[in-house]
């Protein structure tokens, strides 16, 4: 993914104490972009090699005009 054209940057968040969940989330230039580069690199292919207990969600989300900072 980090050789796809529009894709700015990515950050992994891991759960804390006993939790197992994480989420991945990365920053594209466009809508466009970020669909261009699952559909060219076959995420969702890759996405049966992890265990059977794996949940996982492809989504898009537009970022707000403040950021908690703001605040």
């Amino acid at each position: 993914m980090k050789q796809q054209p529009g894709l700015i940057s990515t950050r992994l968040h891991r759960g804390i104490a006993a939790s197992t969940t994480s989420v991945n989330y990365a920053i594209w230039e466009s809508v466009a972009a970020h669909r261009n580069a699952v559909n060219k690199v076959g995420v969702r292919s890759r996405l049966s090699n992890y265990p059977d207990s794996t949940t996982h969600r492809i989504s898009t989300f537009v970022q707000e005009g403040c950021s908690s900072w703001d605040l």
